[in-house]
């Protein structure tokens, strides 16, 4: 064997179950007799916990940790959306006492994609695929004026207010960072990023009266203005849905790329963000249908071929399909060749099991 998957095993097991819970408590009967028929085989044991998704115990902490802060948001602010985003929202993270990212909206103003909509609202109406209040909800948007507040003085309020509050609230509270603000919750041993933001609607969000269709950017208190559009919450909708039609299997690989990521013996230079969009763009025709230990082989095709096509490699965009991933960024092919090493490493330690239990 490569690696030593013991080591591995106890790194991962303080990770993800660091109060050190039996498997029946986490995950119940059925997954607990899995895990335990993995467990005579270090190997197999440690890439089939590595595709576990964090117990909803543990998971639980890091929402009641946001809500915490939530609660005393709410003494000091009005008009403002509260929402979660982050890979705690996917259940793709793989630490048991993981952060969660809190979104505080300014509801008093908002950016759009004005141009797109006016064009997407004209051609909904002339092919009259518009119900009654989509319609009128679209004609509202059309019509509205000019914000006429200061919207990054907005911003500022919220962030400086979110500051005063979550400072004498937190003995663990800092607020260096330009786009956020992070707690420590001590009771619950959690940590929590409040992100100040403002919405960004789209045309979806707008038809549909779904929120969760629209964008936001985040607001930079060091440059007193708002970031690019981002889309965290089509994301979380994205992965959550493809995952639901292959059984779990799109989390299992994300979770496993970062773990391994996590576990090599140097650094490597990929994101969440960057690790969703590559799992995210696998063909499900690839592994729908496979075993856990099938799914490595998956992923060490994958990574090579990000690594070796820089065609394919340039035409990689996020989840969202709001930016590409690569193009631009050849820094990150040494990423792409270290990820490629260690999945390597265990394929070949896969191949060696699978081969002497064949021979057995």
């Amino acid at each position: 064997m490569s690696k030593n998957y013991k080591t591995l095993l106890s790194r991962l097991q303080n990770r993800m179950n660091p109060e050190n819970y039996s498997d029946r408590k986490l995950y119940g009967d059925v997954e607990a007799v899995e895990l335990a028929a993995a467990s005579t085989n270090s190997m197999l044991e440690y890439v089939k916990r590595s595709m576990q998704g964090v117990a909803k115990e543990y998971t639980d902490k890091s929402i009641a940790a946001g809500s915490n802060v939530k609660s005393h948001l709410e003494l000091v602010l009005n008009r403002v959306d509260y929402e979660y985003q982050g890979s705690v929202m996917t259940n793709t993270h793989i630490k048991g006492n993981s952060d969660i990212d809190l979104l505080v909206l300014s509801d008093k103003f908002y950016f759009s994609e004005n141009h797109r909509i006016e064009s997407e609202f004209v051609k909904a109406v002339n092919s009259y695929l518009l119900n009654e209040p989509q319609r009128i909800r679209l004609q509202a948007h059309v019509n509205a004026g000019k914000y006429l507040g200061n919207s990054n003085q907005d911003l500022l309020d919220i962030r400086m207010s979110s500051e005063r509050k979550l400072t004498s609230a937190y003995f663990l509270c800092d607020t260096s960072k330009s786009k956020s603000i992070a707690i420590t919750n001590q009771h619950l041993h959690r940590d929590v990023d409040i992100v100040v933001a403002a919405w960004h609607n789209t045309f979806e969000g707008i038809r549909d009266a779904d929120i969760r269709k629209n964008s936001i950017r985040i607001y930079d208190k060091e440059s007193n203005d708002v970031g690019r559009v981002e889309s965290p919450f089509v994301s979380i909708e994205r992965i959550n849905g493809k995952d639901g039609t292959v059984n779990g299997r799109l989390k299992k690989m994300i979770r496993f790329a970062k773990t391994i990521k996590c576990d090599a013996d140097f650094e490597i230079d990929l994101s969440s963000f960057e690790i969703n969009a590559i799992c995210y763009n696998i063909n499900t025709g690839k592994y729908a249908t496979k075993p856990f230990y099938e799914l490595v082989p998956v992923l060490y095709h994958e990574f090579e071929r990000l690594n070796t096509d820089s065609l394919y490699r340039d035409s990689l965009v996020s989840v969202d399909g709001s930016e590409f991933i690569f193009k631009g960024k050849d820094r990150k092919v040494r990423a792409l060749q270290h990820m490629c090493v260690e999945l390597d490493d265990v394929l070949k330690d896969l191949a060696i099991h699978l081969v002497q239990s064949y021979v057995r």
